[in-house]
């Protein structure tokens, strides 16, 4: 924004809201303390610890732009929207794609490969990463889900309860993609977003 600084009515003349501020820049000191606060008084210190690194990050980095600019009538909260829908992409990676390795990883090709989307993706490779939406076509996978509850048993959850999670990851990808195409979302929609990733009602 430093090219604008003598023109302070220029994104009131643009009409457009301002884009989302960088959890890296003014944001940078409060993401330890409101990782703290989303560990103990949210998700629990096992659970907040059982996510991955990444997950973890993106949604305190969310949470921290909302919780800053919540007031603010005219800001675009594509940031939080697209950072809380990243933390569901990296777990959900992290989820199947180590329950699918650990059991394929010396599996013979046609055990590896599944075709998603005209492209074969290989479940014995945990350091692959795909998009929420791969990722909603994988979990309708009868072999893909066989692997996660086998992997995880009973704790699998609405892993292997597609109708659920399908109406959730979709509600979570429609904002992603607006946010990703630089259309403005408001703050009610970013708390769509952030209560689809917590399932909440």
């Amino acid at each position: 924004m430093g090219a604008f600084h003598d023109k302070p009515a220029f994104h009131l003349m643009r009409r457009k809201p301002p884009r989302a501020i960088s959890a890296r820049g003014d944001l940078r000191g409060q993401i330890g303390q409101i990782s703290a606060d989303l560990r103990d008084n949210l998700f629990g210190r096992s659970v907040w610890m059982s996510l991955e690194s990444a997950t973890r990050t993106f949604l305190a980095a969310g949470e921290a732009v909302l919780r800053t600019r919540r007031e603010d009538p005219i800001f675009d909260f594509s940031g939080p929207a697209v950072q809380f829908s990243k933390a569901v992409e990296v777990e959900l990676n992290a989820l199947i794609f180590d329950a699918t390795s650990a059991q394929l990883s010396s599996g013979k090709d046609d055990e590896r490969y599944v075709s998603i989307e005209s492209r074969r993706i290989d479940l014995g490779d945990a350091s692959q990463h795909e998009t929420l939406g791969a990722m909603k076509r994988l979990l309708t996978n009868a072999r893909v889900t066989g692997h996660l509850t086998r992997e995880y048993g009973s704790n699998v959850g609405y892993l292997t309860e597609p109708n659920k999670l399908q109406l959730r990851l979709g509600q979570i990808q429609t904002y992603r993609n607006r946010a990703a195409h630089k259309d403005p979302v408001t703050v009610e929609e970013a708390l769509k977003v952030r209560a689809s990733v917590r399932m909440e009602p």
